[in-house]
């Protein structure tokens, strides 16, 4: 059947269709522009000073500068890769978190205990290895068990935008994305999206060491494994920063490649002892090996299948039935 649109009007809805998504997009920079001048003038009207609020106390952090507070809500800027201010998270002392309205909150990210984003990205400059995680508290703790610059991208949506928009800024830097471990809602978003991010940049994803108990207890983060192990988390964040800052992550993954053609040792964390998901490869392991039923916790905060192991052995022993 001949359609009742000719080429020439299909071509006139499509330009009419484009012309209305640019208006769109027009409008919304306006807004976003307005929102930042908003922002900065309410930023610049408040003091310098730190003080502690019922959310700090909560998570166990210290108040920190370029995160001051107002009526005990919290105020935690974010900015983009040059520094510009786009957007505000308040805070509550219960933990409630809303944005700004009429934000830009996309590819923004706010560097924990820099008093400004001239400093922020100056810490991130001078530091061989950036870490990024979700939340503010979570950066936080990465910051003060890691001894590193670490930067709270707000939600596991934006970490692919933030991590992508850092490396390019500076492609040379090794970026750990810590991640959390959403265990109990579907899809774990909070270990996909950080290994989404990971893989985009070739950089490291890790997550918090938890237990059977910890995780009934309802832990998913660094930060709340930090307030009842710190020394767990600190050993955690510094293994895989020295690793990630001399490289030693990528040739003890190729190694992890190189020695699967073992059956029983091939993934054996004590012998190849791998650091973090490290890029494309690892984000198609780390399907494979979550995809079964029945997973190991291991030491490094891998998930290594049972099943997995099985299949191996079963490729290279055909006519073993088990």
């Amino acid at each position: 059947m001949e359609s009742a649109w000719s080429q020439e009007q299909k071509n006139e809805l499509l330009a009419e269709a484009e012309k209305k998504r640019y208006e769109r997009r027009r409008q919304e920079r306006e807004r976003f522009e307005a929102t930042a001048d908003r922002l900065n003038s309410e930023l610049r009207s408040l003091p310098s000073g730190v003080e502690k609020t019922a959310y700090h106390e909560a998570k166990g952090i210290e108040p920190l500068p370029g995160a001051p507070v107002r009526n005990g809500d919290l105020l935690v800027a974010g900015y983009d890769v040059e520094g510009k201010l786009w957007t505000i998270q308040y805070i509550k002392e219960d933990g409630t978190k809303r944005f700004a309205k009429d934000s830009r909150k996309h590819g923004c990210f706010h560097v924990v205990g820099a008093a400004n984003s001239i400093e922020g990205l100056q810490k991130l400059g001078n530091s061989p290895v950036i870490a990024i995680a979700e939340g503010y508290a979570t950066a936080a703790t990465v910051a003060k068990y890691g001894n590193v610059p670490a930067v709270a991208a707000f939600d596991s949506g934006n970490l692919l935008a933030v991590a992508t928009a850092l490396h390019e800024r500076w492609p040379g830097k090794g970026i750990m994305i810590v991640g959390d471990d959403d265990h109990k809602l579907e899809n774990n978003p909070g270990r996909v999206k950080a290994l989404e991010a990971a893989a985009a940049i070739n950089g490291v994803a890790i997550f918090p060491e938890l237990s059977a108990e910890q995780r009934e207890q309802g832990m998913t983060d660094f930060n709340d494994l930090g307030q009842a192990h710190p020394e767990v988390v600190s050993r955690q964040l510094v293994a895989t920063l020295n690793a990630t800052r001399e490289g030693r992550t990528i040739r003890e993954t190729e190694k992890l490649r190189a020695d699967s053609t073992r059956s029983k040792e091939w993934l054996e964390i004590e012998k190849v002892r791998p650091i973090g998901f490290i890029g494309k490869d690892i984000l198609a392991l780390e399907r494979k090996i979550t995809e079964p039923s029945e997973t190991i916790k291991q030491n490094q905060g891998f998930e290594i299948s049972r099943l997995l192991n099985q299949q191996r052995e079963q490729e290279q022993h055909p006519g073993i039935d088990r």
